[in-house]
């Protein structure tokens, strides 16, 4: 839709500023003609791009996006190839909260919460999912990784791009390998109580 927007303003102001006269047309019905013929072939571009993708690989990813927004609740996490004790886990009530592409994560940490927030991007075809935000010390933070959706559970296991070319996990299993800490963290969405 953007696109289509953009082209169109483009188009109009050209329309605006080359005027072609053609003698049967009042200046009000040429604009219009002019108009009309900019959206039918910006609309055309448009589904002709949509069928030159391959076949069902957006359509896959927003489906996946769509189903991810919401709260999250971490119910199991992995640090370094540690697994953290389930009361630790609890005991840092970790949020989960994707909105569009935004993406946040909260935690209490020394009796303070924290947040990472950003941009999260994904990808249905491969599984994976790449973040850029901020730390909860405000610092550049960036994330690869992988993701696995299953309705109400939603699996990220993911490596801190710190040093150098960080290698995206391959599985659901966090590891102590190199010096980009490598998390994972199992999540159960959070429903809304109605009273």
């Amino acid at each position: 839709m953007v696109q289509i927007s953009l082209t169109l303003s483009v188009s109009l102001i050209f329309l605006t500023v080359h005027r072609v006269e053609t003698p049967r047309c009042s200046p009000p019905e040429m604009l219009q003609k002019r108009v009309t013929h900019a959206l039918e072939t910006e609309l055309l571009a448009f589904h002709q791009a949509d069928k030159d993708a391959p076949a069902g690989v957006g359509e896959a990813t927003t489906l996946d996006l769509k189903t991810m927004q919401g709260k999250w609740l971490c119910e199991a996490s992995e640090e370094s190839g540690k697994v953290i004790d389930k009361k630790v886990v609890k005991g840092q009530d970790q949020r989960l909260s994707i909105r569009g592409g935004n993406f946040m994560m909260t935690r209490l940490y020394a009796e303070k919460i924290g947040a990472y927030s950003g941009k999260f991007e994904i990808d249905a075809t491969t599984g994976h999912f790449d973040f850029v935000g901020k730390s909860p010390t405000g610092k550049l933070v960036k994330w690869v990784g992988i993701y696995e959706l299953d309705r109400d559970s939603l699996k990220l296991c993911y490596r801190y791009q710190v040093e150098g070319k960080v290698t995206r996990p391959t599985t659901f299993k966090s590891d102590d390998g190199q010096p980009n800490v490598c998390v994972f963290h199992t999540y159960k969405r959070e429903r809304v109580m109605v009273k």
